[in-house]
């Protein structure tokens, strides 16, 4: 189940679902399955196809689930720019005030690696328009 989460292999996950595997597995370094199916996406930024992460929530994998260290689906997405998958994990219920155990927020990756357009659509959920305004242009630090 993992490795097939890990490739994004969204066919075997089907069939190990519907076959009894566990969705609350996780690895040794903590990664949940939609942890490892959004990794997997990101790695596949060139053809993003949620397919694999559409099964793991259709059956009821939480998508809020974090890592040991507190990342959850929704930081990893936000740290590696890719609105489209923060969008679908916003609309499918991933907590943008999740915090991880340094205390940071998914906004907070968007802004350290300059992701604005995540930022936005972080903002947005939020309400919060001081990470808006600390990406704006003349602003003297994106982090």
């Amino acid at each position: 189940m993992k490795r097939a989460c890990w490739c994004g292999n969204a066919r075997v996950v089907e069939y190990m679902l519907k076959n009894g595997a566990d969705i609350t597995s996780c690895t040794n370094d903590g990664d949940t399955p939609m942890f490892l199916a959004v990794y997997s996406a990101i790695k596949k930024s060139y053809a993003y196809d949620p397919a694999c992460i559409n099964i793991l929530y259709n059956s009821g994998c939480n998508i809020n689930a974090p890592k040991s260290h507190g990342y959850t689906p929704l930081h990893l997405a936000a740290k590696a720019g890719n609105a489209d998958l923060v969008r679908w994990l916003l609309v499918h219920g991933a907590d943008p005030d999740r915090v991880t155990k340094c205390n940071k927020k998914p906004v907070d990756f968007a802004i350290k690696y300059g992701h604005k357009k995540v930022v936005s659509l972080l903002t947005v959920c939020t309400g919060d328009e001081t990470h808006q305004q600390r990406t704006s242009p003349g602003s003297q630090k994106i982090n």
